[in-house]
């Protein structure tokens, strides 16, 4: 959808923000410039709020932006961006949160370049700052119309909290958010600063809550806002979900966050030095605002990208140096951000789950213990259930009739998709199956498409090469999809029954 040249560092491209929350979902609400046809749009230097350092043009990182299949009016940049110079041939509109839109459209071919102030902001800078927020940043503490909570950190926060759930008892929306809050307060802990409230819930999110990941999550259950639905019981969705939570668990703790929306990086040309960005980088996470740094963004999203600030949980560059890495007390830290600091391995992108809980030790004699046995067992079911998986699998290629090849391919793909919780109808389609595949992952599914349908309606000299085809395409078809999936989702479906009732 777009070519970016820029910088090889990991940017998320954003198209717009999601600033106003309705209590139930999040909203676009851009509050924009009249159409102007301009050269040059620096409105953006005008914000109050802008920091010091982002008015300076060593500071800007360029973006050369070419439209090549994008149907939107959004222009797209790395955040914040400071200065634009549109191709000046259709007007253009400029909002307040620092979003432009072409309201004709972009088009096929169009170019404009970009200029954005991108810090390289250390974790420990941020842990450091409080919640001195400017008055044109509280409508960002509301989580239903106009009923704003008291900033992180306030005097007397949790019973001024408390006391609003209880003089608003009338409104049923509101009230829906009460045990939101209790979670989000168990999981942040002892945080002493609102930096340190984010990044543990970027953690628990992407790591050490319990979810996971799916484009066919649960309904939500009678009149419960979704995004509580989410936390509090289906634990399940997409990044819609996780950023929309994030955001509104944030609000609730008295940070100022709100949702953006556009593409991660992409894949980077170094010979062109320009990023490639298609439909499949489409992604939705979170902004939180910080005096004197601005909205910077976070992603919840397990598995699905990677910022590169250094202050992110989800960045490679994130410290691993243990509690004091932050420059803080370790008791003004949540159990679960210390335990991401010490650098724990595993989960869904190199965290592991945190047991806040006090696990009872095993005996130090030499006997295997109750652990051991229990571990034993466990480990004897596991098997069991993967070689069952894999008798299974062989016995659907039992037949060399060629349609019966054909149609154990379908089934063995149709298996594989549902340990990963993707169902499809008896009535679907082989090519809508394949068109499900290619536009919701990165994968071709048409070779494997043509192969399956030569093996079971081609003639009878060469349905037989045809069948042998298609058990190759679907190996190849089953690697390119477990390339797109996070290493939990892979575990996940390894010990998943679902696949034994295909």
């Amino acid at each position: 959808v777009l070519t970016i040249k820029a910088p090889q560092e990991s940017f998320y491209w954003r198209a717009t923000t999601l600033d106003e929350y309705t209590g139930v979902g999040w909203r676009e609400a851009l509050v924009s410039t009249p159409p102007r046809q301009v050269t040059e749009v620096t409105d953006a230097l005008q914000d109050p709020n802008l920091p010091e350092a982002a008015k300076k043009e060593r500071n800007w990182t360029r973006q050369e932006v070419t439209i090549v299949g994008l149907a939107d009016t959004h222009l797209i940049a790395a955040a914040a961006p400071i200065k634009w110079q549109p191709s000046g041939e259709a007007p253009i509109q400029y909002s307040q949160n620092g979003v432009v839109t072409a309201p004709g459209g972009l088009r096929l071919g169009d170019r404009y370049l970009v200029w954005s102030y991108t810090p390289e902001v250390k974790p420990d800078e941020l842990s450091k700052l409080g919640a001195d927020y400017p008055t044109d940043v509280t409508p960002y503490l509301e989580v239903v119309p106009d009923v704003g909570f008291p900033a992180f950190g306030t005097p007397g926060r949790d019973a001024a909290v408390t006391q609003l759930f209880a003089d608003r008892s009338d409104d049923a929306l509101l009230g829906e958010y009460e045990p939101l809050y209790d979670e989000a307060k168990k999981i942040v802990g002892k945080a002493k600063s609102p930096y340190i409230a984010a990044a543990t819930l970027e953690t628990w999110l992407r790591s050490q809550g319990g979810f996971s990941y799916t484009e066919t999550p649960a309904q939500p259950v009678g009149p419960i806002p979704p995004l509580v639905d989410f936390i509090l019981r289906t634990k399940e969705g997409y990044c819609q979900h996780y950023a929309g939570a994030m955001a509104v668990m944030l609000r609730l703790l008295g940070v100022p966050a709100r949702v953006a929306v556009g593409f991660t990086s992409g894949s980077y040309d170094k010979r062109k030095k320009e990023w490639e960005v298609t439909d499949h980088n489409a992604h939705a996470w979170v902004e939180v605002f910080f005096p004197g740094y601005g909205w910077l963004p976070f992603d919840p999203t397990p598995g699905r990208g990677s910022l590169g600030g250094a202050y992110s949980t989800s960045s490679l560059a994130f410290p691993t140096g243990g509690p004091t890495s932050l420059g803080v007390p370790s008791g003004s830290l949540s159990a679960i951000l210390r335990q991401r600091l010490e650098g724990a391995k595993g989960g869904n992108d190199g965290t592991r789950p945190v047991d806040v809980s006090s696990a009872t030790a095993g005996d130090e004699g030499g006997g295997i213990g109750i652990a051991g046995i229990v571990f034993a067992v466990l480990g004897a079911l596991l098997a069991l259930l993967l070689v069952g998986k894999a008798v299974r699998s062989r016995l659907r290629f039992a037949s060399k009739d060629p349609r019966k090849v054909a149609s154990a391919c379908r089934r063995d793909l149709v298996a594989y998709l549902s340990d990963q919780r993707i169902g499809f109808p008896e009535s679907a389609t082989l090519e809508e199956l394949g068109a499900y595949l290619e536009r919701h992952y990165r994968v071709n599914a048409t070779p494997f498409v043509n192969a399956v349908n030569g093996a079971r309606f081609g003639s009878p000299d060469r349905a037989g090469e045809a069948a042998m085809r298609a058990r190759r395409e679907l190996k190849t078809l089953k690697a390119q999809l477990r390339s797109q999936l996070s290493a939990s989702s892979r575990a996940r479906g390894a010990l998943s029954v679902r696949s034994l009732a295909v």
